[in-house]
Order: structure tokens, then sequence, then C-alpha cells
């Protein structure tokens, strides 16, 4: 409903994707978005030595439904996201 311009709309969830929620909701939710046309960039955790530490089952399911998920530095974000969007 926040989403006006779906083809020039990037929503990025920055998360460990273990979610406290309902996960079939979430799951719906991003392939609403995806399917409408914006980006949906999942940028997952990382523990104290930059290493991926997140639920990757999750990961899968919302890529599956055409979310776009990395685990990445903050140095390494820009450029992810320039790729990302220039698709």
């Amino acid at each position: 409903e926040l989403i006006e311009v779906p083809r020039r709309s990037i929503v990025v969830l920055v998360t460990d994707f273990y979610e406290g929620g309902d996960r079939e909701l979430l799951v719906r939710r991003v392939q609403s978005i995806c399917s409408q046309g914006s980006y949906f960039l999942g940028l997952a955790a990382l523990d104290s030595k930059a290493n991926p530490c997140y639920d990757r089952d999750m990961a899968r399911r919302l890529v599956d439904v055409g979310a776009h998920v990395g685990a990445m530095t903050p140095g390494e974000l820009a450029n992810w996201i320039a790729e990302k969007v220039r698709r």
C-alpha cells in the first residue's frame, strides 16, 4: 500500500532472517512486493568477525519468491545494490 511506483522502488531489510513472527506472512509479503515489480533486497547479518550469520532456510525461501539476499560488509553494500538494480 505504501509503494506508489513499484518499478522505481527498493525495499531493504537488514536482518538475520530469524523472524519472531509469522514466517509464512513474511514470505507472502516479500512475494507481493517482488511481483509488483519492486526490488526487495535482504541484507543478512554478520557476526563480530564479519562471517555470515543468518537463517539460510528463510533467506532461500525469500530468494525463491523474487528477493535478492546477500551477506556483506557495509563497504561492499553500495556495489551490491548497484549491481542488483541495474538489471
